[in-house]
């Protein structure tokens, strides 16, 4: 995320403020919280009555977030 806006060529009235708050984003979305968001997917598939495995939520994800959201479940 912080890539994309540093390279976009977008103008920020405040850029120390934009570059902390991308680098925030970019913190959550590889921690903990990537781990907790992944995990609620396989949570609400279960609470919605659905038989969805891992595998069949990560068949629908592009090749990327397949890989990371397979590694993910496999930790937890």
């Amino acid at each position: 995320m912080a890539s994309f806006f540093r390279n976009a060529g977008y103008t920020f009235p405040d850029k120390a403020g934009c570059e902390a708050y991308v680098e925030l984003v970019d913190r959550e979305l590889a921690g903990d919280e990537h781990v907790d968001l992944w995990n609620n997917a396989l949570h609400a598939a279960a609470e919605l009555g659905t038989d969805l495995t891992g595998e069949q939520i990560a068949a629908r994800l592009p090749p990327t977030s397949q890989k990371l959201f397979l590694k993910t479940i496999e930790t937890t």
